[in-house]
């Protein structure tokens, strides 16, 4: 019986970052904030290599285009406007170098935008 080998291992962490925008107007296509999150969400990208020692973004995409051999962790950020008109959860892949020692970055992604909500809203708008 030959041996079985082992996976191979990706190296990239693929982070999941979630925004629920609530209150667009309903001429706003999927494809126009899908754009406009990809613009935000490299700008996000930015901000946090400056924030978290160690991370190294590799690639941002449109949800949905997973690796299967990554490491799948992810965050959520709500967006609200005032008038509810048609509400839109949109989805980013985000490839970061995986750790040599281990560490997963999604949950420091994840904390690290909660503790900078207001330069992330500053970064995106």
């Amino acid at each position: 019986m030959a041996p079985t080998l082992a996976p191979s291992i990706s190296p990239f962490e693929l982070v999941t970052i979630n925004f629920d925008v609530v209150g667009l107007p309903i001429n706003v296509t999927s494809e126009q904030m899908s754009n406009e999150g990809l613009v935000a969400v490299n700008r996000i990208t930015l901000l946090l290599g400056d924030l978290i020692d160690g991370l190294e973004v590799m690639e941002v995409k449109v949800g949905g285009e997973e690796d299967s051999n990554a490491t799948t962790t992810a965050g959520t950020m709500t967006v609200r406007r005032q008038r509810r008109l048609k509400d839109e959860t949109m989805s980013y892949d985000v490839y970061v170098a995986r750790d040599e020692s281990g560490i997963l970055f999604g949950p420091i992604i994840a904390e690290t935008m909660k503790d900078n909500h207001n330069e992330i809203w500053k970064a995106i708008r």
